[in-house]
């Protein structure tokens, strides 16, 4: 647990003298911010990937014609998925 505790920064008298919901809550933020971090390099290298493609096609693209994110995949809801929750929470 300490090794997690140095990845994220915290020196070893901080990590004793911190609760356990504070270092979790700690650790997933950064974990967050490290994720964040990814998504922003991979949408800059599309954005760079865009520019560098677009004088040689004739129409317009897209940064997402060139590569859609797993991050960015929006699901639709169906009826069947509204008649599963309403009997799942007994709603009507």
């Amino acid at each position: 647990m300490f090794a997690l505790a140095g990845r994220c920064g915290i020196s070893e008298s901080e990590f004793y003298m911190t609760t356990p919901r504070y270092f979790f809550s700690y650790v997933n933020a950064k974990i967050e911010a490290e994720n964040e971090r990814y998504k922003d390099n991979w949408e800059r290298m599309r954005m760079e990937a865009q520019l560098v493609v677009q004088p040689h096609v004739k129409r317009k693209i897209k940064a997402t014609d060139l590569i859609k994110f797993p991050w960015e995949a929006q699901g639709t809801i169906t009826k069947e998925d509204v008649e599963r929750i309403k009997t799942k929470f007994k709603l009507k």
